[in-house]
């Protein structure tokens, strides 16, 4: 069913794709790896576009077998998008499986790595050096062979090596080296998304939501914190974050306008600030505006912000930073300081 590629295809194969001669000695160490379809004649096309120390290919080839060798090790990372037909890869040790149209994978060492594609496939491959992406803080070492497809970056950068693949992309020099730049932030990107995706141990999720209710308890009353700021905070992509918050009580979100909703009960509740103006309660907080504070505030107490103020301060609720007021309580310090001040003072609005 498979032989040997010929050793004039296989060096053929070999300079379209890196650009290199291969010698008879580096084909005699390749040749035991690669293999074709007894009785069909082997085809191979491809279009490639260098960008400085990277390289992006779009090619065609018939049905192939690769048998991972040593001598295919080369220091480059792999990234392939598979846009037409179907083959099975994975580690030669096993485990791996079917990869069709629209799937993709990673390889930064083909030593122990298989494929095979009984029929014709189309695919673009996106190549960068292994230094390069360990200097910028990439751990190559937590990456599966399949890519996730579903990744924020994944169309991005498949879309963008198909434009520099196509024939007509003619850059001058200077374009060449903004394209090398974003395609390498492309694919890192997407490999520290797939860090993020990668934690799926339940007690990396709970520690980096401890992680995050510290820093929000620490940062909620500026106005900018948002799970956004809070994942770049922490150093982690948002997704991560939000999958840390998933079978737990809240989201993030949420854990922060009740953190900021806390505080703007405890603010209600104190002596020295019942002549405060509800934008400035608002602002003090951590809401960007008193109709923020409004809508978080009856969400969580089930009342408005000067109904609150006033209920406190005629002694008919205890005010308690972690749970909505309760009636029938006497005036007195809580567990978290907040404290049942005098008369009402009167608000402007609420």
């Amino acid at each position: 069913m498979w032989k040997p590629i010929a050793t004039t295809d296989l060096r053929q194969l070999i300079l379209r794709t890196t650009g290199v001669t291969a010698t008879d000695a580096q084909l005699g160490r390749l040749s035991p790896g690669f293999w074709t379809r007894k009785g069909r004649p082997f085809r191979f096309a491809a279009r490639t576009a260098r960008l400085g120390r990277s390289l992006v290919m779009m090619s065609s080839q018939s049905g192939l077998r690769i048998r991972g060798r040593e001598a295919h090790s080369s220091g480059t990372v792999h990234l392939g998008f598979l846009l037409e037909g179907v083959c099975d890869f994975g580690p030669s040790s096993g485990g791996g499986g079917s990869i069709g149209r629209g799937q993709a994978y990673v390889v930064h060492d083909w030593t122990s790595y298989n494929l095979t594609a009984l029929e014709s496939t189309r695919g673009l491959s996106i190549r960068v050096p292994e230094a390069r992406l360990r200097e910028r803080g990439v751990d190559l070492s937590a990456h599966r062979y399949r890519a996730d497809v579903r990744l924020s970056l994944a169309t991005p950068l498949r879309d963008f090596g198909m434009a520099i693949a196509d024939a007509a992309w003619a850059p001058d020099p200077a374009t060449a080296i903004v394209a090398e730049r974003v395609v390498e932030d492309l694919v890192i990107g997407l490999f520290q998304e797939a860090s993020g995706r990668a934690m799926d141990s339940d007690e990396l999720r709970l520690g980096l939501r401890r992680r995050a209710l510290t820093h929000i308890q620490e940062r909620h009353r500026d106005t900018a914190l948002s799970p956004q700021t809070v994942a770049l905070a922490l150093g982690v992509s948002l997704r991560s974050l939000q999958r840390a918050f998933q079978g737990s009580d809240s989201t993030i979100s949420g854990t922060i306008a009740d953190r900021r909703s806390e505080t703007a009960s405890m603010l209600l509740s104190a002596t020295g600030a019942s002549a405060m103006m509800i934008d400035e309660l608002a602002r003090r907080s951590g809401f960007s505006s008193a109709f923020e504070l409004r809508a978080a505030f009856r969400a969580r107490h089930g009342m408005l912000p000067g109904e609150y103020r006033a209920a406190v301060r005629a002694g008919t609720f205890l005010a308690t930073a972690d749970a909505a007021p309760t009636s029938g309580a006497t005036a007195g310090a809580t567990d978290t300081g907040a404290a049942i001040a005098g008369p009402p003072a009167p608000e402007s609005s609420s």
